[in-house]
C-alpha cells in the first residue's frame, strides 16, 4: 500500500486540534466550576450577612421595649415610686399601667417581623457595688460565702489592692510585682472593677469563692441556691453563694431591699442575719416566692428598715446605703430567627421616664 505523506500530516493536525478543543472545555468547565463555587460562597455570605442583620435588629429592638418598659413603669400611680420584684418590669404580675393593659405588651415572644424577641429585666441594686465595698463589707462577705476564716484576710486585701491607685501593698495585699510573677504575667488594675469576672484574676479569689462552694474552673453552681437538713433554721443554713451573687460593678451607690437577695442583704453592717430572715419571709407573702400576688406591699422605707431590726442611728446610716428606687438595669434580649437562639445583654441607667440610656450592650 502506497502512503502519502500530506493524509499524516493532516492526521496530526486534525489531533492538535483536537487536543487544544479538550484542553480549552477542560479550561472552561474549570472556570465555571469556580465561577459557580465563588458564586455559591458569595450568596452563602449574602445570607449569613442578611441574617445577622436581622439578628442585630432584634436584639436592638428588644433593648429598645425594655427601655420603654422602664420609662412607662414610673407613670404608674403609688407604684412608680418604688421598684420590687412583684412588679411587671421584673417578670411580676403587678403593676401594669392603661397603656400597657390596653395593648397588652408581653415581656416574652414578642414579634418582631419574621423573629421574635424575649426579655428578661434585673435591677442591679439588688447587689452590693463592689467599687464601693469597704473592708468591713468585703469582710462580711467572705463570711457569707463561707471562706476559710485563714483565707479571707488576704482576699480581702488583694480585692483593695486591685482597685485602689496606689502601689502600696496591703499587709495581705498584692500588687503588679506579684501578678508580673505569674504565667502569663500581668498588672494589678489599681482602678475600678470594670467586669465582676475580673475578681477571679485576683490573687486568692479561686473559682469556689468566686461561683459558691464546690464550683471548679469547669463550671459553677446555680446561683443563690441553698442546701441543709429538713427542718433547719434559715439562719444556720448554708449559702450556695459565691461573690459573684453579692457584688455588681455597675449600679448606683444604693441596695435596693426590695429586690436583693439574703446574701446582699448581709452585708449590711450590724444588721442581724435572723431579722433578714423574718424580713424575706413577709416580703415573699404566704407562698414564700419572690415576684408573685401575694408579695408584702411596703408602704415605705421606714417600714422595711423596721423590720430588718435597723432602728435609731441605724436606721439613719442604713438609708444612705438603701433605697426603694432601682435605676440601674440589666436586660438580657434572647432573640429568634429561623429557629437559630442569640442573646443580647444590655446595661441601661433610667434617670427618669424620658431619660433611659444604654450604657452598654453585646451579644454573648
Amino acid at each position: 500500500m502506497k502512503l502519502h505523506p500530506h493524509h499524516n500530516a493532516n492526521a496530526k493536525r486534525s489531533g492538535i486540534a483536537l487536543i487544544m478543543v479538550l484542553m480549552v472545555i477542560t479550561v472552561l468547565g474549570v472556570l465555571a466550576f469556580g465561577f459557580a463555587k465563588s458564586m455559591s460562597v458569595e450568596v452563602k455570605l449574602a445570607r449569613n450577612a442578611s441574617f445577622d442583620t436581622e439578628m442585630e435588629w432584634l436584639g436592638r429592638s428588644g433593648v429598645e421595649a425594655a427601655r420603654w418598659v422602664l420609662a412607662e413603669h414610673l407613670t404608674i400611680p403609688n407604684e412608680g415610686n418604688y421598684d420590687a420584684l412583684y412588679q411587671y418590669w421584673a417578670g411580676g404580675p403587678y403593676a401594669t399601667n392603661e397603656v400597657l393593659n390596653a395593648i397588652n405588651f408581653p415581656l416574652k415572644d414578642i414579634q418582631i417581623g419574621a423573629g421574635k424577641v424575649s426579655l428578661k429585666i434585673i435591677d442591679l441594686e439588688r447587689f452590693y457595688n463592689i467599687n464601693l465595698a469597704d473592708e468591713t463589707a468585703l469582710r462580711l462577705a467572705m463570711d457569707v460565702a463561707g471562706v476559710d476564716p485563714t483565707l479571707a484576710p488576704e482576699v480581702v486585701d488583694c480585692i483593695i489592692d486591685w482597685r485602689d491607685t496606689d502601689d502600696a501593698t496591703m499587709l495581705n495585699g498584692a500588687e503588679s510585682d506579684y501578678y508580673l510573677s505569674l504565667s502569663p504575667p500581668y498588672m494589678a488594675k489599681d482602678g475600678p472593677i470594670d467586669d465582676i469576672e475580673e475578681l477571679l484574676r485576683i490573687k486568692g479569689v479561686t473559682p469556689e469563692i468566686f461561683y459558691g462552694p464546690g464550683a471548679t474552673n469547669g463550671g459553677a453552681l446555680p446561683t443563690g441556691g441553698r442546701v441543709g437538713p429538713p427542718g433547719t433554721p434559715q439562719s444556720d443554713v448554708v449559702s450556695l453563694v459565691g461573690l459573684r451573687d453579692m457584688f455588681t460593678p455597675i449600679s448606683a451607690r444604693v441596695i435596693n431591699p426590695r429586690t436583693a437577695p439574703r446574701e446582699v442583704l448581709l452585708l449590711i453592717p450590724g444588721i442581724d442575719p435572723n431579722n433578714v430572715d423574718n424580713f424575706l419571709t413577709r416580703r415573699k407573702g404566704e407562698d414564700g416566692l419572690d415576684g408573685t400576688e401575694d408579695d408584702f406591699l411596703y408602704q415605705s422605707l421606714a417600714e422595711i428598715l423596721g423590720d430588718l431590726g435597723i432602728v435609731g442611728q441605724g436606721a439613719a446610716n442604713a438609708s444612705r446605703l438603701m433605697s426603694q428606687r432601682s435605676a440601674t438595669f440589666q436586660v438580657t434580649v434572647t432573640a429568634e430567627l429561623n429557629g437559630k437562639l442569640r442573646e443580647m445583654v444590655a446595661v441601661l441607667r433610667r434617670n427618669d421616664q424620658r431619660d433611659v440610656k444604654v450604657l452598654m450592650q453585646y451579644w454573648k
